[in-house]
């Protein structure tokens, strides 16, 4: 994690279970990052506010959104550990839906 903001794997996975927090960021189709000055706070991938985007969270943003929604605590101790971990929960929760 070189980067607060989450890579754009976990940000379409996100998008997937329905992640709408406010974020400054988004990708778009390529994957490539974009910050959203224009348009401020952007939420998650709505065809009103940014078409064809998913929003790039923070990590911060997506830890309290996964304790808040799905009573998932993320503890990690390495940057790689945490992007696995996150990745992992979002996945056993796309099972489950």
């Amino acid at each position: 994690m070189n980067s607060p903001i989450v890579p754009v794997e976990i940000a379409r996975k996100l998008n997937e279970l329905g992640f709408n927090e406010p974020c400054y960021g988004f990708y778009n189709l390529e994957g490539k990052y974009n910050q959203s000055y224009k348009h401020g706070m952007i939420l998650k991938n709505s065809s009103i506010t940014i078409p064809n985007c998913v929003a790039a969270p923070l990590y911060q943003s997506v830890c309290w959104w996964l304790l808040e929604n799905y009573h998932c605590r993320i503890k990690f101790d390495y940057d790689y550990l945490m992007d696995i971990s996150i990745i992992e929960i979002l996945n056993r929760i796309h099972l489950k839906n």
